[in-house]
């Protein structure tokens, strides 16, 4: 029997992968790769390195059905997934095929719903047993799923998993478009992608205070956890992927903390949390491969810089450049382990350059051309690092950003190198989007 309570949670589902597209399953329930000598299968299904979103055109309908389906889903699970559609839509699910766990209260295992979409689940319903779940709806273009497992099942003679449909109905809103200013980079005095060395990644150490200076936090509240990371670029905007925003709602309160360093204190560093004011989403974004995995953020107030707060370079002189034999910088508050805890420290490693033709070998067709990679068994970005850059150290030794963190097959698995939107294809887009902003290239 179905139970259905309020409380709070989190939440997440997965796809099913109906050939030959690629969908995308956060990566708390991606089952790793065993070690092979052999590149995995090119429809590896991408795993954005969060607790991610998807976007539904309206009249779209997905399949989702449990990690490993046709197989029991794994035990110790608490992944999130957001759902949401265009303005003056609605989505609804619904499961022919239901076997989770069964309790009275759904206190073991449970696929968690909040029809409004809320991230905190004050509204959560909680589904367990076995069945058919019936049709729930949304009120509102958001919708907020969580599929939680303890440690053990039961013996049964039917297999736990599910399976169900996630639809988007209605009619979008119009939206409108407010013309740009051209754009002018800025003069030659300016400073950007200047690590600091005196003042989570997996396999990865503590950066110093303030050692990267651009990088921010995303949050959903003043006091809120990091959910995805992001980079300082000028001092009215902020570079992230567009999984990070795609489930973020019209109207809805986003902060960014800058200058952080150990996010458990207010008083280590002189940090800022900023008001997202205008979120601009690459318009050709793929929610299903992570093609175009790029956002912009205007904040509220500039930001002013200094020696612990400045942009990351970007990469206007080195759109031709070879990164081959080079290692990368990365870095965020993502979880150290998959599907384990962040950290509180700011993370950083070093992690050797892929280019999109070598990754392909492990990815196949997943890749397009708008991705580059890194891959070093051991290490990695993971879930929370997603929308950081990660960066390449010029000849004058400043930092600039070649990729912003985008998915993978778990995090610092054999066979699965780290995937970033590739970000020297969007600078064109980056300054006609900004409205006259300049950047610093050096």
């Amino acid at each position: 029997m179905f139970k259905s309570l309020a409380f709070l949670g989190l939440i997440a589902l997965t796809y099913a992968l109906p050939p030959p597209e690629v969908y995308p399953v956060p990566k708390d329930v991606h089952a790793a790769a065993e070690p092979s000598d052999k590149p995995i299968h090119e429809h590896v299904v991408p795993e954005p390195k969060q607790s991610s979103s998807i976007t539904l055109a309206a009249g779209e309908s997905r399949t989702l059905t449990s990690p490993g389906f046709a197989n029991n889903y794994a035990n110790n699970l608490n992944v999130n997934w957001y759902f949401t559609s265009p303005a003056g839509t609605t989505i609804s699910i619904k499961c022919d095929q239901f076997n989770v766990e069964d309790h009275s209260s759904c206190a073991y295992d449970a696929l968690i719903l909040s029809l409004s979409g809320s991230t905190t689940f004050s509204d959560a319903m909680y589904f367990c047993g076995r069945g058919i779940m019936s049709p729930r709806s949304t009120s509102s273009n958001r919708l907020s799923v969580k599929l939680s497992t303890d440690s053990s099942n039961p013996t049964s003679a039917y297999k736990y998993l599910f399976s169900c449909q996630i639809t988007a109905s209605g009619s979008a809103q119009p939206t409108t478009t407010v013309a740009s200013v051209p754009y002018k980079p800025a003069d030659s005095s300016c400073v950007c992608g200047q690590r600091n060395s005196g003042t989570r990644i997996v396999g990865g150490t503590n950066a110093l205070k303030n050692e990267f200076p651009w990088r921010i936090g995303m949050k959903n509240s003043l006091n809120g956890g990091i959910f995805c990371g992001g980079s300082l670029i000028s001092p009215n905007y902020v570079m992230t992927a567009a999984h990070c925003t795609a489930g973020i709602a019209a109207g809805a309160t986003v902060y960014v903390t800058v200058g952080d360093h150990d996010v458990s204190t207010s008083t280590e560093t002189a940090s800022l949390n900023v008001k997202v004011v205008e979120i601009k989403q690459h318009k050709a974004y793929n929610s299903k491969n992570f093609d175009n995995d790029i956002s912009l953020l205007r904040l509220e107030t500039p930001v002013t810089f200094s020696n612990n707060i400045m942009p990351v370079c970007l990469p206007f002189n080195y759109v031709s450049t070879s990164w081959e034999g080079q290692m990368i910088m990365a870095g965020g508050w993502g979880t150290l382990t998959q599907g384990g805890k962040q950290p509180t420290i700011l993370q950083k490693v070093e992690l050797p350059f892929m280019n999109t033709a070598q990754c392909r070998q492990y990815y196949g067709t997943s890749i397009t051309d708008n991705m580059i990679c890194t891959y070093k068994p051991g290490q990695d970005t993971c879930q929370g690092d997603s929308g950081g850059s990660i960066e390449g150290r010029t000849p004058n030794s400043f930092y600039t950003a070649i990729g912003v963190v985008s998915w993978g097959a778990g995090c610092a698995q054999e066979n699965g190198p780290g995937v970033y939107a590739k970000v020297t294809n969007y600078l064109t887009w980056i300054k006609d989007n900004t409205s006259g902003e300049s950047f610093c290239e050096k």
